[in-house]
């Protein structure tokens, strides 16, 4: 019985495939080049051809392998995938494929390997580098420590250097240049004979007409970057001998030896073609040379691989013809896909027959093929309806090795960091279908995403893209057919303070009309190009009342909530970090004032002049000059900074009272944050943030309800520590050199991954947009200059870290004219041919770039799904000419204005703006701009936001008295009246009396019998354990909240999570109340972690594949929405399913095991309404087949009770609970 994509999508639950992903989910075995446009559904259709080859018996599950870039692209996909499978092994339709039960336990007994390229790198290599060789536990290094070993050989180097450049330029070049080499796959000797022709002619060619003399400054100079970009391989060559020493590897030199070990030995390709016999290569336009040479080797054409290996060696004859179709039919036995009669709907036949598949199905090595669309009305139409297609003749191998690429070459935008647009259309050489015949080209063109108007604006864009000579032939994307008019519009201002405020408005409008629809927020992202404009954009919105974040720019390190970590890790290690200081000082939590900051400064200047005591003013020796000269100008390390003054301010005179009173508070803070130096570096960090309380206010800043959203960069800040505290040799003024190299080299490290928010405005580059999609979406500053750039790129010409074009391995060619263009050096007479081969070389590497900026702009305008405003401006804030708007702007608005456009009517022009006259001067010159400072984080929400806070000092002054009537006297009374956490006492400046008054507020309120708390509207699952084991503390918890204390405890059950999560493929992020070990009831030592690691590594878990983990859930029990995450879920035998929580704690005692048991009874029934809102199937008779238990992991016991609780008995135990309940009185209240 064969499948097909209608049938199997029908089984699934899922809407029926278009015609074109019908003819990629279903391509027979071989490889295939899909272009997918933005929006087409690519991530959908590779997962439903996994899970059609699975279900026809072509491949089993552990034999796909799916490469993509971004862990969380190949995170998308394996849920993807995972949740289609699951789907298929819960399905009727296994039991009618194969009623021997044999699908049925592939599905539940194997899995896909989804990886990034790089970490399938990695992996090649450690199991097959030792051929090369290499270590197969090589340390990978990041580009910060690569720049720190680069810099250290720079420095360090004795020998002869033709160069005048800095050593952290040639630190820089010498890495540029290292990676260039490993992508392209170049040896330096390569490199050092590249440039001899050309500096050959420079000298030997006679002069042009009209030329005099030798060659001029020009051709002079190219010639001098060519030597010295030779004089620095030496520093290349040492650099790869350090990292053999030191057993170390880059990102470069990973991908480079893991293409040479794929190329140099055929047995690691067949191990892999044995291994896996599904191959999908996603974002195939974005893979660079040396990535295309080792999936070219192991899963192509390894000949042509080894060709392309070397630039030296001639390109491969395309001239001869290409045999017949029918020529290759009768060579393969293949049908290429894609060619299916077009008079065949995808409605017809769905109701497949009652064949059952044969016991060996699964893995036929030589049966007849089915799969391939056959030609011919009435063949099609059986094939489509599952029927068995007639005997044409024709046979194929079954198991044939299915290679899918995906890619878009209109989304080619990573050259600058060496991605080819080349290797897309060369696939098809790289993997034919057989000798000397490309593999078949298939398209999916319908945007699901794009609304009809911005489809035709980007359609527009990229249409001088779209038929490149030797490219892939792209046509139109088109939108769905039930696509809904979109929202968009154009407008061109005089300034740019004018743009900034028509684009803020647009979107503040987006936002209102929801608003007044009763309707959430809608997703909405401001893209730009340059990095600087998108703090005045933040601004124009938050003036409107607009929550915005700004995604990513400038690196983790950038991240507000990041430096402020960072400032103040700067000032417990160094006290002469002025720009921290000040960073913490004028910050929005202290907003020391300029007054008072120039008196700390003088306090500074005192303190740094020691007066000896028997000092006089009389200078009689050489002592007592050097005295007065050390008082005047101290040497550095006698010089005293903020810091000292912070510690040490002075005479409260000199300063306002507020501001002595913060700079005082400060000043404690740093003196027990260095008195806890002695933690290690992920503690201390952890110590810092929580003093400075930056985590907490990120999340009351950015935090979605209930979502834990905001943390993200501070996470990722946390893993970026852990994992350099890993060295023994941490120490925190190490880590602080590490985070000022990496702020430099890796832009400030990458940020934390940031997912689509909808409760708050996002701005971002375009670059970092590519991949997500928004209901709303800005592109502003489409001027000339910006967009496209209009800064100069470097060319081999004259910088040193880009090899010669003739070198690189994406280089134009005959047959792939959209290569980087090589320089002609033939057919030259003179000088002045020279001279202008040289300048069009110079202009084909500009039409390249202009040609990326066109992609970028295509990606920009593809991001939205419902509005898109595209803007420019005249006059920006400096320059003494206008800008106007660039090409691209143009473009769109003569479309919309064209007589026979259809945009004409759908989208609209809201302002354009006359240029300015010749003679015009900058606005902005005779106005300039003027800021508070410090800044207040406030702005003009202050007056509501201080309204607000008086309201509930007022309410809470009421509660006072209230309980004042029946507990405590009037004495708690007068301490909440005066509680004013603003008021400076002047003759206590300190603050010690307040203090001290809070305690004893604090003291009598906690003193109180019995408090109601009502029942929160939302609780973590976890919540329910306590409800059911002790209603008390779980009111006292909740009435007054408190951030779980530091533990080892909880520290080794969230390191062994994490682990876990990487065990099983897993890489969500966990909310406070979900960290491993935090709900234990006991936990064990420091010590144990590798003892947990272990005993799960023994225990039947290990080898299980669990269909989801890490699944977050909200569910409603009795009005209450009851949160959480399940850990891991497995397919059982029957149909059922087990959900597992892991436990690294204590079992529970046999009192216990009843309370503990809420949560799996939780989990259980979110499970079943998962599932039952998937599948459709009732939510009782789906709870019926689903189990829960714990796995105690320390001692290998999993416990999985038979009587769990019903929703009904959840129910009462929240209806129990949910008028309000009490608590007692607290035995220590301090």
């Amino acid at each position: 019985m064969r499948v097909t994509p209608w049938q199997l999508a029908e089984a699934l639950g899922l809407p029926p495939p278009t015609d074109e992903q019908a003819a990629v989910i279903a391509a027979p075995p071989g490889p295939t080049l899909v272009v997918a446009g933005a929006g087409a559904g690519k991530t959908e259709t590779m997962a439903a051809r996994v899970v059609w080859m699975v279900a026809n018996g072509l491949v089993a599950p552990d034999e796909v392998l799916g490469l993509t870039f971004t862990r969380k692209a190949a995170q998308q996909l394996t849920t993807r995938i995972r949740t289609r499978l699951a789907r298929l092994a819960g399905a009727p339709l296994v039991r009618e494929l194969d009623p021997s039960g044999r699908l049925r336990g592939l599905l539940a007994g194997s899995e896909p390997e989804i990886s990034t390229y790089h970490s399938y790198a990695g992996r090649l290599l450690s199991e097959h580098g030792l051929l090369l060789p290499v270590e197969p536990n090589a340390t990978l290094l990041t580009e910060t420590q690569l720049w720190q070993l680069a810099h250290r050989v720079v420095t360090a180097w004795d020998g002869d250097l033709d160069t005048e450049r800095t050593p952290v330029s040639v630190t820089e070049a010498v890495l540029a240049l290292s990676g260039q080499l490993a992508e392209h796959l170049v040896e330096p000797e390569q490199l050092a004979e590249a440039h001899t022709e050309l500096e050959k002619l420079v000298f030997t060619l006679p002069a042009g007409p009209r030329q005099r003399g030798g060659p001029n400054q020009e051709l002079q100079n190219i010639v001098a970057a060519q030597r010295e970009r030779v004089a620095l391989l030496p520093l290349v060559r040492r650099l790869a001998e350090e990292l053999r020493r030191r057993g170390a590897l880059d990102f470069g030199s990973q991908m480079s030896l893991a293409a040479r070990l794929a190329s140099e030995h055929a047995e690691v390709g067949r191990a892999e073609r044995t291994r896996f016999r599904l191959v999908l290569l996603d974002e195939y336009q974005d893979t660079g040379h040396a990535q295309r040479i080792l999936l070219a080797a192991l899963f192509g054409d390894l000949d042509s691989a080894r060709g392309a290996m070397n630039p030296a060696a001639p390109e491969p004859d395309t001239n001869e013809p290409s045999p017949s179709r029918a020529e290759v039919r009768e060579a393969e036995g293949n049908v290429s896909a894609g060619q299916e009669d077009p008079s065949v709907d995808s409605t017809a036949g769905r109701d497949a027959g009652e064949p059952t598949m044969p016991e060996d199905a699964v893995r036929t090595t030589d049966a007849q093929d089915d799969s391939a669309p056959p030609e011919g009305p009435r063949q099609a139409e059986a094939w489509r309806s599952g029927a068995e297609p007639e005997n044409d003749g024709e046979s194929v191998v079954r198991d044939r090795l299915a290679v899918t690429a995906v890619g878009d070459p209109m989304q080619s935008i990573y050259g600058w960091r060496g991605a080819s647009a080349a290797n897309l259309p060369r696939f098809a050489t790289d993997f034919p279908s057989a000798p000397g015949v490309p593999a078949p080209i298939l398209p999916l063109l319908t945007s699901w995403r794009n609304p009809p108007e911005a489809l035709d604006l980007a359609n527009l864009v990229a249409e001088p893209l779209r038929h490149t000579e030797g490219g892939v032939s792209v046509d139109a994307l088109r939108p769905r057919p039930d696509a809904g008019a979109g929202t968009v519009a154009l407008a061109l201002t005089e300034t740019v303070a004018v743009e900034r405020d028509w684009v803020a408005e647009r979107i503040a409008a987006e936002w209102e009309a929801h608003a007044d629809a009763g309707l959430p927020p809608p997703t909405s992202a401001v893209l730009v190009r340059r990095n600087a404009d998108a703090a005045p954009l933040a601004e124009a919105l938050r003036e409107r009342g607009l929550p915005v974040e700004i995604v990513g720019l400038g690196g983790l390190l950038a991240t507000p909530e990041v430096a402020d970590v960072v400032a103040t890790l700067r000032l417990i290690a160094d006290p002469s970090a002025g720009s921290a200081a000040v960073r913490i000082l004028t910050g929005a939590r202290w907003r020391i004032g300029v007054t008072d900051l120039a008196a700390l400064a003088r306090r500074a200047r005192e303190l740094s002049i020691v007066q000896p005591p028997d000092r006089t003013d009389a200078i009689t020796d050489g002592a007592a000059l050097a005295d007065a000269l050390r008082s005047v100008a101290p040497e550095p390390a006698e010089q005293a900074g903020l810091v000292d003054a912070i510690a040490d301010p002075g005479a409260p005179d000199n300063y306002s009272q507020a501001g002595y009173q913060r700079i005082v508070e400060l000043g404690r803070e740093l003196t027990a944050l260095r008195e806890r130096g002695g933690q290690s570096l992920p503690e201390l960090v952890a110590d810092v943030e929580r003093t400075i309380g930056v985590g907490i206010e990120t999340q009351a800043r950015r935090a979605a309800a209930g979502g834990g959203a905001g943390r993200e960069h501070l996470d990722a800040f946390s893993e970026v520590v852990a994992g350099y505290a890993a060295d023994h040799r941490a120490t925190l003024p190490a880590l602080l050199t590490f985070l000022a190299a990496a702020e430099e080299v890796e832009n400030g490290l990458e940020p934390g991954e940031v997912e689509v928010a909808r409760d708050r405005v996002q701005i971002l580059t375009v670059h970092a947009a590519k991949g997500l999609e928004w209901e709303v979406v800005a592109v502003p500053h489409v001027v000339r200059g910006v967009f496209p750039s209009g800064t100069a790129a470097g060319t081999w010409l004259g910088a040193l870290a880009e090899l010669p074009t003739a070198l690189r391995g994406d280089r134009q060619r005959e047959d792939a004219r959209d290569g980087v263009p090589v320089l002609d050096l033939s057919e030259l007479y003179d000088r002045t041919d020279l001279e202008h081969a040289i300048k069009q070389h110079k202009e084909a590497l500009g039409r390249r770039r202009v040609d990326e900026e066109r992609r970028l702009f295509y990606v920009a305008l593809t991001r939205t799904e419902r509005a898109l405003f595209v803007s420019a401006h005249h006059w920006a804030e400096t320059g003494a000419s206008p800008k106007g708007p660039s090409d691209f702007l143009l473009e769109l608005k003569h479309a919309v204005e064209a007589p026979d456009s259809a945009a004409t009517t759908t989208v609209r022009v809201d302002h354009w703006s006359d240029p300015p006259a010749a003679d015009a001067v900058n606005p902005f010159t005779d106005n300039p701009a003027s800021a508070q400072w410090p800044r207040d984080p406030l702005g003009k929400r202050r007056a509501a936001v201080e309204q607000g806070a008086e309201f509930v000092r007022t309410q809470l002054l009421e509660l006072a008295r209230e309980q004042s009537e029946t507990s405590t006297s009037g004495e708690q009374l007068a301490l909440f009246a005066d509680a004013d956490p603003d008021a400076v006492d002047p003759d206590d400046p300190e603050g010690w009396a307040a203090d001290v008054d809070a305690l004893l507020a604090e003291f009598l309120a906690a003193a109180d019998t019995v408090r109601e708390v009502q029942l929160p509207e939302q609780l973590p699952a976890t919540a329910l354990v306590d409800l059911r084991a002790d209603p008390a503390k779980l009111a006292a918890r909740l009435r007054r909240p408190l951030p779980y204390p530091p533990s080892p405890f909880t520290r080794r059950g969230t390191a062994f999570h994490a682990w876990l999560q990487r065990w099983f493929g897993a890489t969500q992020l966990l909310d406070l109340d979900e960290l491993a070990g935090a709900q234990d009831i006991s936990s064990g030592t420091d010590a144990e972690l590798t003892r947990l690691q272990e005993a799960f590594l023994s225990s039947p878990w290990a080898n299980r594949n669990p269909v989801e983990v890490e699944v977050a859930f909200e569910t409603s029990l009795a009005g209450t929405l009851i949160r959480g995450r399940m850990d891991a879920v497995f397919a059982e035998p029957g149909g059922r399913w087990l959900v597992v929580d892991w436990k690294t704690g204590a079992e529970p005692t046999r009192a216990e095991e009843r309370a503990v048991s809420m949560q799996l009874a939780v989990y259980r029934l979110a499970w079943a309404r998962l599932m039952a809102a998937r599948t459709g199937a009732d939510e009782t008779e789906t709870l019926e087949r689903i189990g829960a238990a714990f796995h105690y992991v320390r001692t290998g016991r999993t416990i999985a009770p038979e009587d769990l609780p019903g929703p009904r008995e959840l129910e009462r135990l929240i209806e129990k609970a949910a008028p309000a309940w009490t608590t007692p009185p607290e035995d220590d209240p301090a």
